[in-house]
């Protein structure tokens, strides 16, 4: 269910651009984000979520990937060690 929720969230942020504006004015209030994705249905977790874009056969192209990790970059912290 989870990462059905991050491939339909991937979908969404793709097609409907006013979503994805939504998303990312929010940026720099994590909370806020992540209540603006909660509220529109999707339900996952971090981890799901970057698996699902590491994901090959996503076929998700490097600027969306650019632009949706970008919109999630509160969450993902690059370089450092998964607890």
């Amino acid at each position: 269910m989870s990462i059905e929720s991050v491939r339909s969230f991937i979908r969404r942020m793709r097609t409907d651009k006013d979503f994805a504006q939504k998303v990312e004015e929010f940026n720099n209030n994590a909370a806020a984000q992540s209540a603006v994705i909660g509220a529109a249905g999707f339900d996952f977790t971090i981890e799901e979520f970057t698996e699902e874009m590491m994901n090959p056969e996503n076929h998700v192209t490097d600027k969306e990937l650019h632009d949706i990790a970008r919109s999630m970059n509160k969450y993902i912290r690059i370089g450092e060690e998964q607890a």
